[in-house]
């Protein structure tokens, strides 16, 4: 808790727009419901980086437990999750990973929250079910059906750029179709 605080601290003294709050520590990662302490510990951090900054602040559990990150996020007043797999499905080093954009919203609505939802596109450390590999069309899932705020394109690993013309691939998506939805680069 105290090196959250402390990193959220040099980050706003940084001049970063936001911190993301996320269980990074917790690997090897479970791939969709994490333990109860898990989610204690991330709303403590969370709290703890909340009180000591003014900045937005996001949450991400890790894998893939949106519900969690939602939870957290609607305790702390967080202004938005990331959620690696939000529709679709995913081959990752916990197995097939689904998405669950279905449960992800409806909970948000239901626990009345404005907390906006931003979803990976091909998420990082994982690769598509489907032959075809990378295509900006999961962008439209991920905006239209997967109701997402934001969209994130990232690169294949951390610390790894995005891959210009993927990138240009999921901004001429969500421009063919029209939509407003921001791209965010992971």
């Amino acid at each position: 808790v105290d090196r959250a605080v402390r990193d959220a601290a040099a980050l706003d003294a940084g001049g970063v727009d936001g911190v993301m709050i996320e269980n990074f520590g917790d690997a090897p990662f479970y791939p969709d419901d994490v333990p109860k302490h898990t989610v204690a510990a991330t709303t403590r951090a969370a709290a703890a980086v909340a009180d000591a900054t003014d900045l937005p602040i996001g949450v991400n559990v890790l894998r893939n437990d949106a519900e969690a990150a939602v939870a957290v996020a609607a305790t702390v007043d967080a202004a938005f999750v990331r959620v690696n797999v939000h529709t679709g499905a995913r081959v990752t080093d916990q197995g097939i990973v689904e998405g669950r954009a279905h449960e992800t919203i409806r909970l948000r609505e239901s626990l009345g929250v404005d907390v906006g939802v931003f979803a990976d596109t091909d998420v990082k450390h994982s690769a598509p079910l489907t032959p075809a590999g990378y295509t900006a069309e999961s962008f439209a899932d991920t905006a239209e059906r997967g109701a997402a705020d934001a969209v994130i394109a990232s690169g294949p690993g951390t610390s790894e750029s995005v891959d210009p013309d993927a990138l240009q691939a999921v901004v001429d998506e969500r421009d063919e179709h029209g939509l407003g939805t921001p791209v965010l680069v992971g």
